[in-house]
């Protein structure tokens, strides 16, 4: 019974030794294929003044 659990985890820890899955490669790879989108992006207001929390 040790051995079949030192067989586990030997398989484990081999799987997590492959190379890490880059998920925003993959997300990228598979909407490739319908083109990019053009978005226009709004303009931008002057930053507010930090209130006085002084007071």
């Amino acid at each position: 019974m040790e051995e079949e659990a030192r067989e586990i985890l030997r398989s484990v820890l081999e799987v997590s030794r492959s190379p890490k899955f880059n998920l925003a490669e993959a997300i990228r790879r598979r909407f490739a294929v319908f083109g990019g989108v053009e978005v226009e992006l709004p303009g931008r207001d002057a930053m507010r003044p930090t209130p006085d929390l002084t007071k």
